[in-house]
């Protein structure tokens, strides 16, 4: 049996299935870890479970939750982030349903370091170029500027209902869901595709979370290790340096993009990186640089590893959470240094203002009846009177049943629970006209 064709097997953590994790993928996280690293990760992904985490919406607080906020239970890069050590059934909380937490690895959510960057360098436009199922577009949503607008793309078709479910949960107006190829924006920039879509030119930052071999999800679903291969790793590793090309001239001037992956090897991370600096014109920008001396004794407190070409990785085993990549790249700026304005003007005015003009105007009621986004806005002030419901009646309008409820306004009203907005209905006295999208309620028994 040649080299490559060996397996290593060893029981995982529940004991139920064998994780097996081929030499080729080994000889990789070696190259990238290191040896003393690797053997630390190989073993967590074979030997422990995955970290459980959730996010908190900061938009919908106060709220009863109750998931501990207990210092030891913080994720330590992310104040909303929150680990919890047994796995509830998130499908029968309400909660879940109204927005106000998102379940989310929590090493992903080292994207809030960009915070105080995008508020600081005035980000107005933001684009989350491969967004779905949304859990980084409502973490952007959470840090962005109030001023700024949010385009969430998602070029599957498939998977733009489920991120449209998302972030009208999450409940921020200042959102849109689109569905582009990345080749779409360059065409676009080019001249070659002729829209009238209203999207803006140009992006203030821009968030390619890059189709990637997965290999930081091992141990989250064992089952994918049997789809990896040395082939699939190249194959990502070209796709992204094409992604990349395709959206990098719709960076503003002096814009930021950060990349990221859930994978360990060098070919999707540090030579990738390597290869947008020489190829595209990309800068490092160092997060350890722009906040302090002080951050790099946090990322090894955190045991967060710096790469050589600048990203900062997040091993299993190593760090309290799953596989993650990391880079902040800047675009040269075209005026010596400043950032460049963010408003390609056509003939007609600004393009970026027409846009997050129009894309607002999405949130209206439809044909006399509420449309159910505005239930769910964080800062809902409509004209629909709100309703208060228990756990158990929360549950039955989830689930599209009919019920009765008492001393509620007849009429359209809006449903909460724990006085966050679940949806609309029609109260007919007698029972309500449950409102609630078919394609989001709950099908489990309870």
């Amino acid at each position: 049996m040649g080299k490559n064709k060996k397996r290593r097997e060893v029981l995982s953590a529940s004991g139920s299935s064998v994780i097996i994790l081929p030499d080729k993928f080994l000889e990789m996280l070696v190259d990238a870890a290191g040896e003393e690293r690797a053997k630390i990760v190989s073993d967590a992904i074979m030997t422990t479970p995955a970290e459980l985490s959730v996010r908190m919406n900061p938009a919908k607080r106060p709220f009863d939750l109750k998931y501990s906020f207990e210092a030891d239970k913080r994720v330590p890069w992310c104040e909303d982030g929150c680990y919890l050590s047994q796995r509830p059934d998130f499908t029968l909380d309400p909660l879940l349903h109204a927005g106000a937490y998102y379940v989310q690895e929590s090493s992903s959510m080292f994207i809030a370091m960009l915070g105080p960057i995008l508020k600081n360098f005035n980000s107005e436009t933001i684009l989350d170029l491969c967004a779905a199922p949304g859990g980084k577009s409502t973490h952007l949503a959470s840090l962005m500027p109030p001023s700024a607008f949010l385009y969430s793309n998602e070029v599957i078709k498939s998977r733009v209902g489920v991120l449209n479910e998302n972030m009208a949960k999450w409940g921020n107006s200042s959102v849109k869901v689109i569905s582009r190829d990345p080749s779409w924006f360059r065409e676009r920039i080019s001249g070659s595709s002729k829209t009238n879509d209203n999207l803006p030119d140009k992006f203030d930052f821009i968030l390619v979370d890059a189709p990637c071999s997965g290999e930081g999800m091992f141990r989250k679903d064992p089952g994918s290790v049997a789809g990896w291969s040395e082939e699939l790793v190249h194959m990502c590793a070209a796709r992204q340096r094409r992604i990349m090309s395709d959206i990098w001239d719709s960076l503003a001037y002096g814009g930021f993009l950060a990349y990221s992956t859930c994978t360990f090897n060098r070919y999707e991370n540090d030579l990738n990186v390597a290869w947008f600096k020489s190829e595209l014109g990309a800068q490092l920008f160092s997060l350890e640089e722009y906040y302090s001396d002080d951050f790099i004794s946090l990322l090894t407190e955190w045991g967060v590893v710096k790469s050589p070409e600048g990203g900062y990785q997040f091993f299993p085993g190593i760090v309290k959470g799953e596989g993650f990549y990391f880079v902040l790249l800047r675009k040269p700026a075209s005026n010596g240094g400043v950032k460049s304005a963010n408003r390609n003007v056509r003939a007609g005015g600004d393009t970026r203002s027409v846009a997050v003009r129009d894309a607002r105007k999405g949130l209206t009621k439809i044909g006399g009846i509420p449309d159910h986004n505005i239930a769910l806005l964080a800062n809902y002030d409509a004209q629909w009177p709100s309703y208060e419901l228990s756990r158990a009646d929360a549950l039955k309008y989830l689930s599209r049943q009919s019920f009765k409820l008492i001393d509620a306004p007849v009429g359209y009203i809006r449903l909460t629970y724990k006085g966050l907005g679940l949806g609309f209905a029609n109260n007919l006295g007698s029972r309500i006209n449950n409102l609630y999208p078919v394609n989001w309620r709950i099908r489990k028994q309870w």
